[in-house]
C-alpha cells in the first residue's frame, strides 16, 4: 500500500511538473503570439499611414497633371496631355469650374493638342464642362484638335458646344487678346 502511495505521489509530482512545464509553454506561446499581434498591428498602422500618403500624393499629382493656367487677366487655359478617362475628367471639371469662378474668367481655353483621341465618354465630360463654364458666364475655346481626333468626333456624332475653335494656342491667344482689348475699348465709350 505504501508503495502504491509512493507511486501515486511520484505520478502526482510528475503530473505537477508536466503541468508546470505546459503552463510555461502556454505562457511563452501566448507572449509570442501577443508580440506577433502587436507587430502586426504596428505594421497595419504603418501601411495605413503609407496608403494615406500615397493617396494624398496621387491627388497632388493628378491636380498638377492638368493645371488650370491663368494666361491673362480674364483668360485661363487647360493643357490636356495624354489619354483622358473619367476619373481625371472629374478632377479637371472641378478645377476648371473653381478657377473660372475664383478668377472671374471670361474665357477658358481647352488645349487638346496633347490628346491622342477623344471617345464618347470624354466628349460627354467635356460637353458638361463647357455647359457648366457657360453657366458661370465664361466662354470656352477649343484648341489643337488633331485630324484623327476630329474625324473620330465627327464619326461618333460628337459636337462640343464651343463657339471658337483654333488650330493652335498662339492663334487663340492672339484672337482672344484682340477681342478682350476691343471689348474694353467699346466699354470705355
Amino acid at each position: 500500500m505504501q508503495a502504491a502511495l509512493q507511486q501515486a505521489k511520484q505520478t502526482a509530482d510528475q503530473l505537477r511538473l508536466l503541468n508546470d512545464e505546459l503552463d510555461r509553454r502556454v505562457d511563452a506561446q501566448t507572449e509570442a503570439l501577443q508580440e506577433a499581434l502587436s507587430e502586426l498591428e504596428e505594421r497595419t498602422l504603418q501601411q495605413d499611414r503609407l496608403l494615406a500618403e500615397v493617396i494624398a500624393q496621387r491627388d497632388v499629382i493628378r491636380n498638377l497633371s492638368v493645371p488650370v493656367l491663368p494666361v491673362g487677366t480674364d483668360l485661363l487655359a487647360i493643357p490636356f496631355v495624354g489619354t483622358i478617362d473619367q476619373e481625371p475628367l472629374a478632377t479637371i471639371q472641378q478645377q476648371a469650374l473653381t478657377a473660372v469662378e475664383q478668377r472671374r474668367a471670361r474665357w477658358l481655353i481647352l488645349d487638346v493638342t496633347g490628346v491622342p483621341f477623344i471617345d464618347t465618354g470624354v466628349a460627354g465630360g467635356l460637353i458638361q464642362l463647357v455647359q457648366s463654364v457657360r453657366l458661370l458666364g465664361a466662354d470656352v475655346v477649343l484648341v489643337g484638335v488633331h485630324p484623327e481626333v476630329a474625324q473620330t468626333m465627327v464619326s461618333l456624332g460628337i459636337e462640343l458646344p464651343v463657339t471658337h475653335v483654333y488650330s493652335d494656342l498662339a492663334g487663340a491667344m492672339e484672337d482672344l487678346h484682340h477681342r478682350t482689348n476691343h471689348s474694353r475699348q467699346n466699354n470705355r465709350r
